[in-house]
């Protein structure tokens, strides 16, 4: 990643340095992740992330699979942060989880 910084906003701008990114989350994503899914289907990539029966859902392009990827990371992220993403792995984690909300 590149960061740049400009003198018209005082925050800055982050500028991504898109093979390398890629590169970056192809090793990342190697590893099953519950929940998420990348799949390509007529010459589009479908990326979608299911947690506490919600289903958020993008397309993108067929050369974009990058993007698709990193939506589905930052997506994840933003779910953690706002306490929506509950990853109960195991039958008995989740059975534990839902008597304590009855």
């Amino acid at each position: 990643m590149t960061y740049t910084t400009q003198n018209t906003t005082p925050t800055g701008c982050v500028e991504l340095d898109y093979p390398l990114l890629a590169e970056a989350l192809r090793m990342m994503t190697r590893a099953d992740v519950p929940g998420l899914h990348l799949r390509q289907r007529d010459m589009r990539w479908n990326a979608c992330i299911t947690r506490n029966k919600v289903r958020y859902q993008r397309t993108f392009g067929f050369t974009e699979k990058y993007k698709a990827v990193a939506w589905l990371i930052c997506q994840r992220a933003e779910l953690i942060g706002a306490g929506k993403y509950i990853d109960g792995r195991s039958k008995a984690a989740r059975q534990a989880r839902e008597a304590a909300h009855v």
